[in-house]
């Protein structure tokens, strides 16, 4: 379902019928600054295809353990406030909500939160911007027949059930190739604040709203002239970047800094395949291997 609103009114009123739609008593949304991006992790929107067909995906464990390896020496007096991460599931949730390039991408329960990401940092293009809407139970009942997935009635939290389940998506072991939509266990300002949650990638890379799984994402559309309106609206309620991010700390430097490097590289390695007569023998070249060379 795609619908265009020029007012709060009618943002609303959109919500309400795409819910009725969903027959859910729980939907998510994320606001996007481009009507036409799609729903890609960061790690995806960094991978490509050679002419071979072989995927090249970026090193994400390594960004994770270098981010995770900083925050430890670095932001140690911060990690509590952060959330006291415990495994590579719960430092991927603070990774992600840092910005450093993770398997994750966010989602809100506040239409509100998703209309200020959609609205904040302006780069419109001549249709506006979207923010996508979804139910996580409808969601995640239809890409998974996971007994432990199949037992909530939304996303997944994480839990001694689950937490062995969700590791595999992290450490791409076994995980299935579709997306799911998952609860964090920890818990911050920043993560408080945004009422955040996450969709976690799987081993397909195409964006989730191209997936089978597509037809559970509705997008509503504010045109390009609708943004003074909405801007002066989440003004009034006070929705700014100090308000929605909060104290800024060592942790969101470095996690800025590991995505700009890992996105020079992501260009590099790709004009590379693209520059090169022939591409390498399959056996030669794989995710893995690239991986380590990251």
């Amino acid at each position: 379902m795609e619908i265009t609103v020029t007012s709060i009114e009618e943002y609303l009123q959109a919500i309400k019928k795409i819910k009725i739609s969903e027959n859910v008593p729980l939907l998510w949304f994320r606001g996007q600054n481009r009507s036409e991006y799609r729903l890609l992790t960061p790690e995806a929107r960094l991978s490509f295809k050679t002419t071979e067909s072989l995927l090249i995906i970026p090193g994400f464990l390594k960004h994770l353990n270098d981010f995770k390896d900083f925050c430890k020496k670095q932001c140690r007096k911060q990690l509590k406030v952060l959330g006291n991460p415990k495994d590579d599931l719960e430092w991927s949730f603070l990774a992600q909500h840092c910005g450093a390039p993770t398997l994750l991408l966010d989602w809100t329960e506040d239409p509100m939160i998703a209309l200020f990401f959609a609205i904040n940092k302006l780069d419109p293009s001549d249709t506006g911007v979207n923010v996508f809407v979804c139910s996580p139970e409808n969601l995640n009942h239809s890409v998974s027949d996971n007994t432990p997935v199949q037992n909530y009635h939304g996303p997944v939290p994480v839990t001694e059930e689950t937490r062995d389940y969700l590791l595999r998506y992290i450490h791409f072991e076994n995980n299935p190739s579709l997306p799911l939509c998952i609860k964090p266990s920890i818990q911050n300002y920043r993560l408080t604040r945004q009422s955040g949650n996450f969709i976690i990638q799987g081993k397909d890379f195409t964006p989730f709203d191209l997936q089978d799984c597509g037809k559970f994402f509705h997008k509503i559309i504010i045109p390009r002239e609708r943004f003074s309106y909405f801007k002066e609206l989440l003004d009034l309620l006070q929705l700014n970047e100090q308000t929605i991010y909060g104290p800024q700390t060592p942790a969101d430097e470095y996690a800025r800094e590991l995505r700009k490097l890992v996105e020079e590289k992501f260009i590099d390695t790709k004009r590379y395949f693209v520059n090169s007569q022939k591409n390498l023998p399959l056996d030669k070249v794989s995710t893995q291997q690239y991986s380590k060379n990251k």
